[in-house]
């Protein structure tokens, strides 16, 4: 179960094995979450 937190950190990696980190905030997901539940 995700309550708590306020980020969730999305990395994805090119074939050229670089990473791309992408930031996303968690704010509302809990409230978003629980209408589509």
């Amino acid at each position: 179960r995700m309550h708590n937190g306020g980020k969730f950190n999305l990395t994805f990696q090119y074939l050229n094995k670089k990473s791309l980190t992408l930031p996303m905030s968690l704010e509302g997901f809990t409230d978003a979450y629980a209408r589509i539940k």
